[in-house]
């Protein structure tokens, strides 16, 4: 299991998201696909605080 796999599943609501062929700058490597996610991201945290 990855590094990342256990903070997944030791971490209360996360998601993990692994992009293909993207090293430690994911946010350069794979820009569509990180900008996708974060956006996905804080639209659901919107849904979240409004609910509240």
């Amino acid at each position: 299991m990855s590094n990342a796999e256990h903070l997944d599943n030791a971490l209360a609501k996360s998601e993990l998201h692994v992009l293909p062929e993207a090293g430690h700058l994911a946010s350069a490597d794979q820009s569509d696909e990180f900008s996708s996610m974060i956006i996905a991201w804080v639209a659901a945290g919107d849904r979240h605080t409004a609910a509240a």
